[in-house]
């Protein structure tokens, strides 16, 4: 498995979509600090995942509201964009 610094190749979704997945309000999307969308594939390159980073240096109000592993990183399945893309 290989998480990739590169973001999509297809176009990404939009904020207010993003907005959405993450239950958040596009003006609380607009100000959270996290990475670009990157991918996780395998060695053959097929996509397992979708994901983003998130700074802890977000408003914690932000912050309570994400569904974020201990190293914050949220994960989006391959087809979770796929009306986006």
């Amino acid at each position: 498995m290989r998480y990739n610094r590169t973001i999509l190749t297809r176009r990404p979704p939009s904020e207010g979509q993003m907005a959405s997945m993450l239950g958040l309000t596009h003006e609380e999307f607009a100000n959270l600090n996290c990475s670009e969308l990157r991918t996780v594939t395998d060695d053959r390159g097929e996509l397992l995942q979708y994901y983003i980073h998130v700074s802890p240096f977000n408003p914690e109000v932000i912050l309570a509201k994400l569904k974020m592993n201990n190293r914050r990183m949220i994960y989006f399945s391959p087809d979770a964009f796929e009306s986006t893309i």
